[in-house]
C-alpha cells in the first residue's frame, strides 16, 4: 500500500511545495489517466472519459449493475473483479476503512473500474492517509478492470 502524508502536516520533507494537488489526488489522477489511455486505445478520446469515485457502500451498490455489465464485456475478468465479490469483501473486512472506487465512463457507459481503499493511519507517529488496493489474506487479486 502507498502511505500518503496527511494534509495538516507541516513537515517539509513529506510535502513537496511544487505540487498543487494532495498526493492522493495525484495518485487518483494517474489512475484516471491510465483508465483514460485504455479508452483512447479503444478509439475513444481520452477527453471524453468521465471519471467518478464511489466512496460508500451505497454508491458501490448503485454502481453494481453497471459493473456487472462491464464484467460481461471483459473476457479476462475473474471472480475477484466482480462487484458481488467486492461488496462481500467490504461487508466482511471494511471496518473503519472507506471505499474509494474509481469509475470511468465513456458517453455514460462504464468502461473501467479501479477498486481502492482510503484508510487513516499513523506512520512513525505521524497521521497519514493511505490510498491503495484492499488486498489481504482473503483477497490477493484485486486490480483494475478495463473494457478491452
Amino acid at each position: 500500500m502507498l502511505a500518503i502524508a496527511h494534509e495538516a502536516m507541516s513537515t517539509p520533507t513529506l510535502h513537496h511545495p511544487e505540487h498543487t494537488q494532495e498526493p492522493w489526488q495525484r495518485l487518483e489522477s494517474a489512475a484516471v489517466a491510465t483508465l483514460s489511455k485504455s479508452g483512447a486505445q479503444r478509439g475513444a478520446s481520452a477527453g471524453d472519459a468521465d471519471p467518478g469515485v464511489c466512496a460508500s457502500l451505497d454508491a458501490l451498490h448503485g454502481l453494481a449493475p453497471h459493473w456487472h455489465a462491464l464484467l460481461q464485456r471483459c473476457p479476462q475478468a475473474s471472480l475477484f473483479d466482480s462487484p458481488t465479490w467486492h461488496l462481500a469483501w467490504w461487508r466482511a473486512f471494511g471496518g473503519d476503512k472507506t471505499p474509494h472506487v474509481l469509475a470511468l465512463r465513456d458517453a455514460g457507459r462504464l468502461i473501467g473500474v479501479m477498486p481502492l481503499v482510503h484508510i487513516r493511519d499513523r506512520l512513525r507517529g505521524l497521521p497519514v492517509r493511505v490510498l491503495g488496493s484492499y488486498d489481504n489474506e482473503h483477497a490477493s487479486r484485486t486490480g483494475m478492470l478495463v473494457e478491452p
